[in-house]
């Protein structure tokens, strides 16, 4: 069976931070963990899953006119031909499970559950049912009850993966760490070929402190979905927050080619490049950022570094000034621009601005993100 996502699933736990670098900016693992996809930008349309079931129902022309309807979008007449079928066989847990499955696209999730529980009557080991019911029951936060439901499928089909990435999901909303990550693992290695029990996998290594596990997940995602922007902007992120520079450029090089209007991602991968001796494409990529937002000082304060380097020194000045401008209480960038105006021999400006480095109090990179 392919995977059913929560309607209302949205990657977004975690129990620790990983570990700092120095980067151009370091977006909260929280906030990057909420980035991660939501299930409807990731989700099959769960009637494809229904029609994986052995059931002679699923082959008569009503029942493929509701297939048809929703992979077209046509929710309404989808669901009237889900309540027809319904009506001819309604001894049939089948023909109940189509017709919750439109009425949860609906979001009519009490209909959807009346559904599922007369589907489960008709046969109370129905995996698939108690698959649907879990996710109706997560979509209205219902989390132990979509637990109870989850592990009832996952204890009916013990190879069913999707089964144990909803346990997993609901035990960790339940806050039970330890057995969400054992849960996840299971789902990962029952349903390998799906992105989001990798996904839940990360999220259950993240929470459970394994900074490299839960990388190694998000890469096995990353395989089986290679251009979700999202998962490529996480890794590469993540990387740069374990101070691995090399490693973070090949997942924000993809990411940048697709979201190339992302200033923040272009100035983080700029930033790598410029770290790991890249100076030119460095500065390609932070310039993007300066064009596309030029309030963005992180951005200013590496394009100054990278003209240090290549001895453009009045440039390098330029540069820091303008940080200092839009950070005027950023201790670094005064200390920069003091190293720079002695370089130039402009002494009395250099005692200028470490007189100003010193009237701070710490030389931490203060700048926070804009939201994007």
């Amino acid at each position: 069976m392919k995977p059913l996502f929560l309607a209302s699933l949205i990657l977004a736990f975690v129990a620790r931070s990983l570990a700092s670098a120095p980067a151009v900016q370091e977006p909260s693992i929280d906030n990057l963990l909420k980035k991660l996809p939501p299930p409807e930008k990731v989700m099959q349309n769960p009637v494809d899953q229904a029609f994986q079931l052995e059931d002679p129902i699923l082959l008569e022309p009503l029942a493929r006119k509701i297939r048809d309807a929703l992979r077209h979008r046509d929710l309404s007449n989808a669901t009237r031909a889900a309540e027809k079928l319904t009506q001819l066989h309604p001894g049939n847990p089948a023909a109940h499970c189509l017709l919750a499955i439109t009425q949860w696209l609906w979001s009519d999730y009490k209909l959807a559950e009346k559904e599922l529980q007369e589907a489960i009557r008709l046969d109370n080991r129905f995996a698939f049912a108690y698959v649907l019911l879990s996710s109706v029951q997560g979509a209205q936060e219902h989390w132990t009850a979509a637990h109870a439901s989850a592990q009832r499928a996952a204890t009916l089909q013990p190879g069913n993966g999707v089964a144990f990435f909803l346990v997993s999901f609901c035990q960790e909303k339940l806050g039970h760490k330890a057995e969400a990550l054992t849960a996840a693992r299971k789902g990962a290695e029952l349903a390998p070929a799906y992105d989001s029990v990798w996904l839940q996998l990360a999220v259950a290594e993240k929470a459970e402190g394994h900074t490299s596990e839960c990388l190694h997940a998000l890469n096995r995602a990353v395989e089986i979905s290679p251009d979700n922007n999202y998962l490529l902007e996480f890794i590469g992120f993540s990387y740069i927050n374990l101070n691995r520079l090399s490693d973070a450029i090949p997942p924000l090089e993809r990411a940048a080619y697709f979201w190339s209007r992302d200033y923040l991602l272009q100035a983080q991968l700029g930033f790598c490049l410029e770290e790991t001796g890249q100076l030119q494409a460095g500065m390609e990529h932070l310039h993007k950022a300066i064009l596309i937002a030029p309030g963005y000082a992180p951005a200013w304060e590496h394009m100054g570094l990278a003209f240090v380097k290549l001895g453009r020194h009045r440039d390098a000045i330029d540069a820091f000034q303008r940080v200092t401008r839009l950070r005027p209480q950023y201790k670094l960038a005064w200390q920069h621009l003091a190293e720079e105006y002695r370089r130039e021999g402009r002494n009395a400006e250099a005692q200028q601005a470490d007189a100003r480095a010193k009237s701070l109090k710490t030389t931490q990179v203060a700048i926070t993100a804009k939201s994007k």
